[in-house]
């Protein structure tokens, strides 16, 4: 019989407490089987959540997360940015630019939409990122719960 080494599943990232901006909150409901969820209430306005992480220079990066919306109306569109950033606090480069639609989204109690992307290599002179999800200002939608944010290290 082989010897099978196990691997360690790639640990995450993020943490589970983000800084939240404007009409995003702790969302407290027991009935969904999700780490940590982020409620964008129905407000009109922009809102976002935000994150700074330490990454290794030269790696690539698997991000995903959870989506879904409470009650009938349609969610919001949201737009995710992994940005790299320099010593001196200075853009170096978007590492993950993605759109979820408003029609992307099922009623919480149905099904959740998973978004999954990969980042670009991170650059040389990178010090941090910041992960941004962002709701985008709309008028009639329903609240929109975000969950199982991962950020992972992977190999292409």
């Amino acid at each position: 019989m082989s010897d099978i080494s196990r691997k360690e599943p790639p640990s995450n990232l993020l943490q589970p407490d983000w800084t939240t901006y404007f009409h995003a909150k702790p969302y407290i409901e027991t009935s969904f089987d999700h780490q940590k969820i982020i409620c964008f209430s129905n407000q009109h306005e922009s809102a976002y959540i935000l994150q700074k992480v330490q990454l290794q220079i030269g790696k690539t990066y698997l991000f995903s997360a959870r989506f879904a919306k409470e009650g009938k109306a349609e969610g919001a569109p949201f737009v995710i940015t992994i940005q790299y950033y320099d010593m001196n606090k200075k853009l170096l480069e978007f590492g993950l630019y993605a759109h979820i639609l408003k029609t992307d989204m099922e009623e919480a109690d149905s099904g959740w939409y998973e978004y999954r992307g990969i980042t670009k290599k991170v650059p040389e002179a990178t010090l941090y990122a910041l992960v941004i999800i962002n709701k985008i200002s709309s008028i009639d939608v329903a609240p929109v719960l975000v969950a199982n944010c991962q950020l992972i290290d992977i190999t292409i």
